[in-house]
């Protein structure tokens, strides 16, 4: 049975958060990013994604406990400090209500974002001059691929570069008085509909998602952008296959990267740029591109797969659980089956009982081990009567 507590959402933060830097380091260096490879690379991301989407507690969970002075600052996390006739109010509480107002908000500003850009889309896209010739191409791209064609093409004044847009019905959009040799408009279409073929924009809706979700922290951010580059290296060395090739595409994106440093960015996560702004982030597609023939290390990449998926399923084998400390005497005791029980009340409470004296009131069970008995008072009479 899944179980969500706040022991199970630090834990997702802390595995997670882990997984981000190791991705990070992985970036950051570009022997080892080009050793890897980006369908590696995509794996790992993809690890880091699925960890922060099931912050749960599984049936063979262990627990490990904490020591005293982090149980003490972890357990007044859920300790009430205020009650509001039945319902009391801990920080945990306050967090989680101030969390989930943050992706309402979020979701809000999402919905608005998603009318505003389809809106402008539909007001100021414009049939391209050209649009027969791109139609002739995308017809082309699609028999070569074997899809149907369900693409329209639109330009934009002042877009930074070519997108596609949208999920069921895509759209390509050009920048404006985009003049280019039918052969660099070749890549670019075939760019933007090998996108929609391997269906990237829903892959990166989803993590756009999760990062409304996780609003407050910034590892799911980064997560995000390093989403968007894979999806990019993915699509680059799709598209082509010999140097010749390479060297064409890869003059293709850095004349698309020049001319965007002069146009509007638009950015939505329902949309995919074929040359993003960020220098960096380019590079490492020339440089993944440019590196496609070298040896890969098997060994050092077969380590580096077993360490990440190591962290990932120790993570849900193992759980961080505070001892159960009482603010009042802010003193630790252990609890045991047979020394200590709970008492349910009518309103949903517990009584903390512990050698047979009452400790305090809880409102829930999630700090405690789950073979400590629980009875109501009915009950505790009839097993306790002479």
């Amino acid at each position: 049975m899944l179980k969500y507590s706040l022991s199970t959402v630090y834990m997702t933060i802390l595995t997670s958060n882990l997984l981000l830097i190791l991705i990070a380091l992985f970036f950051r260096s570009s022997k080892v990013m080009i050793n890897l490879g980006y369908r590696l690379l995509a794996i790992f991301v993809s690890i880091t994604f699925i960890r922060f989407l099931f912050p749960f507690e599984l049936p063979f969970t262990n627990r490990i406990l904490l020591p005293n002075s982090l149980s003490f600052i972890i357990v007044l996390f859920r300790y009430p400090f205020l009650s509001l006739g039945k319902f009391q109010i801990s920080l945990w509480i306050l967090l989680e209500t101030i969390w989930m107002i943050g992706i309402i908000i979020g979701f809000v500003r999402h919905v608005k974002e998603l009318r505003a850009t389809k809106r402008f889309i539909y007001l100021f896209g414009k049939s391209p001059k050209h649009l027969n010739s791109y139609s002739l191409l995308l017809e082309e791209i699609c028999i070569t691929q074997k899809k149907k064609n369900k693409f329209r093409i639109l330009e934009i004044e002042n877009l930074d570069s070519p997108k596609l847009y949208g999920i069921r019905k895509p759209i390509i959009l050009l920048p404006s008085n985009l003049d280019l040799p039918i052969e660099d408009m070749h890549y670019i279409l075939t760019h933007e509909a090998t996108h929609h073929f391997h269906h990237d924009i829903l892959l990166k809706y989803f993590v756009h998602i999760l990062s409304i979700i996780y609003w407050w922290n910034p590892a799911c951010s980064f997560l995000y952008k390093k989403t968007s580059l894979i999806l990019e290296m993915r699509i680059d060395d799709s598209v082509v296959s010999t140097p010749a090739e390479t060297s064409h595409y890869l003059r293709c994106l850095l004349y698309l990267a020049e001319t965007a440093q002069t146009k509007n960015h638009f950015n939505n996560a329902l949309s995919l740029p074929l040359a993003p702004l960020h220098k960096g982030e380019l590079t490492k597609r020339f440089e993944m591109l440019t590196s496609r023939e070298q040896p890969r290390n098997f060994w050092v990449n077969i380590s580096t797969l077993f360490i990440i998926g190591f962290l990932y399923i120790l993570s849900y084998f193992y759980i961080f659980e505070a001892h159960y400390i009482t603010p009042e005497i802010e003193e630790t005791i252990t609890l045991y089956d047979d020394t200590s029980y709970f008492i349910q009340n009518e309103n949903g409470t517990y009584d903390l009982y512990h050698t047979g004296i009452y400790f305090e009131t809880v409102t829930d069970l999630d700090y405690f081990p789950d073979d400590i008995p629980i009875y109501t008072r009915e009950e505790y009479k009839s097993v306790n009567s002479p």
